[in-house]
């Protein structure tokens, strides 16, 4: 069946024709096109042109060219042909078979192949991704190609960096089989806001002639990121490959919108801020959390953006709602600012663009889960700022940690008693447990013993609320349910608490450690001056002075200010790891949080230790971090100290105690307050 599969798309391909898969992946024939092979060598773009497949003398070849990666002079080809060929064959040698390695913090490991856009460094990216996938490494989390590097994020507590690096080393690149790449139409709608800014920009007489240049070629998808599904695409038009970003980006961008800007094209996979031209739209859902993939797109295919008539793009799909719970044990009286179900995050879907997510503070979570006898991973609630208040409707245990919001149970008889964090407290019927301002911390969390039911998507509880997956924020009324029942209650009390419980008069100080960035991956030909540089970045940064916590900061980043300028700028885009502290070209540093994109590609001089991010999740506005430089043996030591002191948690606490003698007070954490 192969066989004749591949005789019938040869065929096709000597007819003038391509395999081609809609967006609804249905399969038919078309026309070949002449897409444009474009790249960036020294920091300049280049385009290139392939001949059509109609043209005889190209049909005659003796040997098979693939013009997206025109890796070998072909005998009998046009002078033209074989010019372009031996151009392109020059710039193939400078691409490393063996990749260089630095450092992202100590959890993640930059796999270096190159330090521009082309086809064949992306390839030699996609090669090593399909080996790692083969052979699976314990401890590795996800794996996430770009350009030119591949990122392996792992857990320091469970692995460690060498044996990461001997890991990609030993692994054998595995080819595509030869196959031809998989072609993607999307039909387009043109009536872009910004085609005739963009005529104007690229030199073209009209809004139909951007138009008509943007539906021209085929388009390499190199990497998803940003969002989910989000395609990096090379091989635009020179001429539109002139048009910049927008002086000033608009707060947001219509799911669905094609935009070109700075020699690159894509398509919004959800409603978000972007700078991009904006020159049309499409239907096609890009992603879609219950396909897997979840990405239409995968890094090799090719997208061809076909153009269409104006047509009504189906509704919006609702936003998910919790489901009716089974076991129905709390209803929210008052969701607060920004409350939501987390967990440790999903893991594994970065390289689709899917975002780990998960609790800002890992380490509350996994002391709120700890004092009621749960997982680590368990869901639990996250509540940003306080205000939030749960009634009781069937007996359970809860358990709080993070920020100290004054936590209070009013019981049904109207006598009150207090919630204490990183301790267990007993609800009954008719309680209601009251969260009110924290007052040294962003967020608090709120566990229950046997965990709360909550929905899934893509391996995980978590609620992204940028990119829709999970649950959403919660709303009054809403109904949360146990996920398993429970016999007696869980542990009573942690043994040690990480977070410092003074409530001082002004803004709090957090001592945060970092490591060096992994360094200008444009200019990395991998020698030891881009580690040098890397260092005197992280240097001029942690001297720079505290940084200030901005109002403009949430699950994504933190944004903060610095009384010194540091210089920002952009660079070639590859993944980030959270805790990566990115200066745009303002120069304000933004520290990567929960739902922080998967690649970027802004400056990078340094990266919060692991070990320390659970203190970026519990920054306010106005609070100051003071940084201080460390060391990746030293971060991941410290990773493994903050771990166990979890498992203290577990240890170090009550054991059997039955709920019916626990009820017999009005405090039931009073009476068993320093058992162990």
């Amino acid at each position: 069946m192969e066989a004749r599969e591949r005789a019938a798309k040869l065929a096709a391909r000597r007819a003038g024709q391509v395999a081609v898969t809609t967006w609804d992946n249905t399969e038919r024939a078309a026309p070949c096109r002449q897409p444009r092979v474009s790249g960036v060598a020294g920091g300049r773009a280049a385009a290139l042109s392939r001949p059509s497949a109609r043209d005889e003398s190209f049909l005659k070849l003796r040997t098979r060219v693939s013009w997206l990666s025109c890796t070998r002079e072909v005998a009998g080809a046009p002078e033209m042909y074989r010019h372009t060929v031996r151009r392109l064959a020059r710039a193939q040698r400078g691409v490393a078979t063996t990749p260089w390695f630095r450092a992202a913090g100590e959890s993640c490991v930059l796999a270096r192949f190159g330090n521009r856009v082309d086809t064949e460094t992306n390839e030699r990216v996609l090669a090593r991704l399909r080996a790692l996938d083969a052979a699976p490494l314990q401890g590795v989390v996800d794996l996430v190609p770009a350009y030119a590097s591949l990122a392996v994020h792992y857990d320091a507590a469970a692995t460690s960096r060498e044996a990461v690096e001997a890991w990609v080393l030993d692994a054998v690149d595995v080819a595509d089989g030869g196959a031809e790449a998989r072609v993607v139409e999307l039909p387009t709608v043109y009536d872009g806001e910004d085609l005739a800014a963009a005529a104007s920009a690229a030199g073209l007489e009209s809004k139909e002639a951007v138009a008509a240049a943007h539906a021209a070629g085929d388009y390499r998808v190199f990497f998803l990121g940003f969002t989910g599904g989000f395609p990096y695409l090379g091989g635009l038009d020179a001429r539109l490959a002139s048009v910049p970003r927008l002086e000033t980006p608009r707060q947001l961008v219509p799911k669905g919108s094609v935009g070109i800007a700075a020699g690159q094209t894509g398509v919004y996979t959800r409603d978000t801020p972007g700078g991009w031209h904006l020159l049309g739209r499409t239907a096609a859902p890009l992603f879609d959390p219950a396909r897997d993939p979840p990405a239409l797109l995968r890094p090799g295919d090719l997208v061809r953006f076909v153009e269409t008539d104006a047509a009504a793009a189906p509704p919006p799909p609702p936003p998910p709602l919790l489901p009716a719970p089974r076991d129905p044990v709390l209803e929210v009286a008052a969701g607060g600012v920004q409350s939501s179900l987390q967990d440790l995050g999903r893991v594994g879907h970065a390289r689709h663009g899917v975002s780990r997510s998960g609790a800002a503070d890992e380490h509350a979570l996994r002391v709120a889960n700890a004092v009621v006898g749960n997982a680590p991973g368990t869901p639990a609630l996250e509540v940003a700022a306080g205000g939030f208040r749960v009634k009781c409707v069937a007996p359970c245990a809860v358990g709080l940690a993070g920020a100290d919001c004054g936590g209070v149970v009013q019981r049904a008889d109207g006598s009150t008693v207090p919630a204490p964090v990183v301790a267990t407290t007993l609800l009954f019927p008719g309680d209601e447990l009251r969260l009110g301002p924290a007052k040294d911390g962003a967020r608090a969390y709120v566990s229950l013993a046997g965990g709360f039911d909550a929905p899934v998507a893509l391996g995980s509880a978590s609620s992204d609320l940028r990119a829709g997956l999970g649950g959403q924020t919660l709303q009054t009324g809403d109904v949360l349910g146990r996920a398993a029942s429970v016999d007696a209650p869980p542990r009573v009390r942690a043994a040690r608490d990480a977070h410092p419980r003074s409530e001082p008069p002004g803004p709090a100080t957090w001592s945060v450690r970092v490591l060096p960035g992994p360094g200008d991956p444009g200019s990395d030909d991998g020698g030891p001056g881009v580690s040098e540089k890397a260092a005197d970045a992280l240097a001029r940064l942690v001297a720079a002075g505290p940084l200030v916590v901005s109002p403009r900061s949430d699950r994504m980043a933190v944004v903060a200010a610095s009384s010194t300028a540091l210089e920002g700028g952009q660079q070639l885009s590859e993944a980030c790891a959270s805790g990566t502290i990115q200066l745009p070209p303002d120069g304000n540093p933004v520290i990567l949080l929960a739902e922080h994109q998967t690649t970027g590609g802004y400056v990078v001089p340094g990266v919060v230790a692991r070990a320390d991010l659970w203190k970026v999740g519990q920054a306010r506005p106005g609070d100051l971090f003071e940084l201080e430089a460390t060391t990746a043996d030293a971060a991941a030591a410290a990773l493994r100290e903050l771990r166990a002191a979890t498992l203290d948690v577990e240890r170090l606490v009550t054991e059997d105690v039955d709920l019916a003698t626990m009820a017999l007070g009005p405090n039931q954490m009073g009476e068993w307050e320093g058992r162990e």
